[in-house]
């Protein structure tokens, strides 16, 4: 019995120190996760392992917001020092809720009465929020409190709503073209967390309050100095939050990396909506120059090329979050090349780089695309089949779409003569691709235009001898038709003529 007993008191003490480790790991977890982000630092790319909860409620408890700090936002009431501490905490933890998360708890319709009337049942739900930005402000954080929360502001965003309402926006996010303060005119949208309302006072109208990670933006005019070209207004046109891009902006010539994941996956699920601008807005040929030197200066210009691909990469998307948001699993990337002509580009990592990546007669690109033309299909099954005449596709297709960015890769060219470099290219993400309409050669085009100039010439000379033979045959024929003057007609029109003689002189004489 002693033994066994001993055995036991062991089991139980092993099994005590497995709980303690166990808890101390969960604390650990805990506190890593309620860590504040410095200012500055880059989002985790880790998913959070909470999320997926059924609430919003319950995430925020989770990271130590609960009622207690929910009741210090007073209805009724302008915004306070205590209602700024209470939303700085909800914007530090809005990354952590989870953008698939906010999606499914988003409503489209705002109980604008409701929110009034029965405040408590709907705060920190979440709504849509559209409209348009009239102001800006930043709001400061006290010092202390900006060391826990990892930033030391955030914005206000006053947003009025085509119905009238007014809603004050809490957010750490604004487009990066926008004044810092100050009157604005934009049309944007927000998935807005409710926190409460103010009403209205002599000073002021009445304000309902909103806490949202960013506001999404769709500009109505193009500003290429401000890095707005006319594809964004387009896009805008179209419902894609153009604001996005500026995560991309900061990210040329490197991979495309967790940061510009929205962006990416937003624009890739609209082209495959195949919605297209309007028709004011046209694609332009790209200027490979502007790409390579200046590619901040053109995401989302609206482009058309007519290339060559090489090979075609199915990627399969491993997210199933990117998939539950997007509704994307794969899609295509094109290794296309277009022609430079008498051109040549160079790719140097410095100016005295002596041993800079040499392109001639044609630069590749990358196109990512949702679906593949059935042309292009066909030419992969037969690629695969061994059946294709050659070792890689030869197939040129005409590709419309929206620059990207500028991106870096690894690639058989670039890693040559054991010089380890990445390969710069233009990512351009399109629509379907199509067969190009069949183009006249130009020697063949001015060819054409000279025989039909020749030819109208010799219409036009033809037409002139035949009415001129018409009208000499009408006055023959007419001349046929006429009977000879007879003399006493003669003499008839010979008195006519003297007596109008005779007439013409008295009226002189008379004068």
């Amino acid at each position: 019995m002693t033994s066994y007993h001993q055995a036991g008191l062991r089991q139980h003490s092993r099994g005590q120190r497995i709980g303690i480790v166990l808890i101390v790991m969960i604390v650990m977890i805990c506190l890593v996760s309620s860590a504040p982000r410095l200012a500055g630092q880059p989002t985790s790319s880790v998913r959070s392992p909470v999320r997926g909860l059924t609430t919003p409620q319950q995430l925020l408890e989770l990271f130590g917001i609960d009622q207690s700090h929910l009741r210090f936002l007073i209805d009724g009431l302008e915004v306070r020092a205590e209602d700024i501490d209470v939303i700085s905490k909800i914007l530090m933890r809005f990354s952590d809720l989870g953008g698939e998360n906010i999606q499914r708890w988003l409503k489209e319709e705002v109980p604008w009465d409701q929110l009034v009337e029965a405040s408590d049942d709907h705060r920190i739900d979440f709504f849509t929020v559209a409209g348009q930005a009239e102001r800006i402000e930043q709001q400061a954080i006290v010092p202390e409190a900006a060391g826990l929360y990892g930033f030391d502001h955030f914005y206000w965003v006053w947003i009025r709503l085509p119905q009238g309402q007014l809603a004050r926006i809490a957010t750490r996010t604004i487009p990066a073209s926008w004044p810092r303060d100050g009157p604005l005119e934009e049309a944007v949208r927000v998935s807005g967390m409710y926190l409460k309302y103010s009403s209205a006072s002599d000073q002021q109208p009445q304000e309902f309050l909103f806490a949202a990670e960013r506001i999404e933006w769709f500009p109505k005019q193009a500003n290429r100095a401000a890095g707005i070209p006319p594809g964004q207004v387009a896009l805008g046109q179209l419902g894609m939050d153009v604001s996005l891009f500026d995560r991309v902006r900061t990210r040329n010539r490197r991979p495309v990396g967790a940061s510009e994941r929205d962006c990416f996956y937003r624009l890739l699920q609209l082209l495959e909506t195949d919605k297209r601008p309007a028709g004011e807005i046209k694609p332009i040929k790209p200027s490979l120059t502007d790409l390579l030197r200046s590619p901040q200066d053109h995401h989302g210009e609206y482009l058309q090329l007519v290339g060559t691909v090489r090979r075609i990469t199915n990627i399969q998307v491993a997210s199933e979050e990117i998939e539950l948001q997007f509704g994307i699993s794969n899609y295509y990337q094109l290794d296309m090349f277009v022609p430079l002509g008498n051109r040549t580009i160079q790719i140097k990592r410095n100016p005295t780089d002596q041993h800079a990546l040499v392109f001639e007669n044609r630069f590749p690109l990358s196109v990512c695309v949702a679906h593949l033309p059935a042309e292009l299909v066909a030419a992969q099954a037969e690629l695969d089949a061994g059946e294709y005449p050659g070792t890689t596709l030869n197939e040129t297709l005409q590709v419309t779409g929206f620059f990207f960015k500028l991106w870096s890769y690894r690639s058989t060219f670039s890693v040559r003569d054991d010089h380890d470099r990445q390969q710069l290219s233009p990512m351009i993400l399109a629509y379907t691709p199509r067969i190009p309409a069949p183009t006249v050669p130009s020697a063949m085009l001015e060819t054409v235009i000279a025989v039909g100039f020749m030819a109208a010439l010799l219409m036009a000379w033809l037409l002139i001898w035949r009415g001129e033979k018409d009208s000499k045959q009408s006055s023959d024929a007419w001349r046929q038709r006429e009977s000879a003057t007879t003399p006493d007609q003669f003499a008839e029109l010979a008195d006519e003529m003297a007596d109008d003689d005779e007439l013409k002189d008295e009226s002189v004489k008379s004068e």
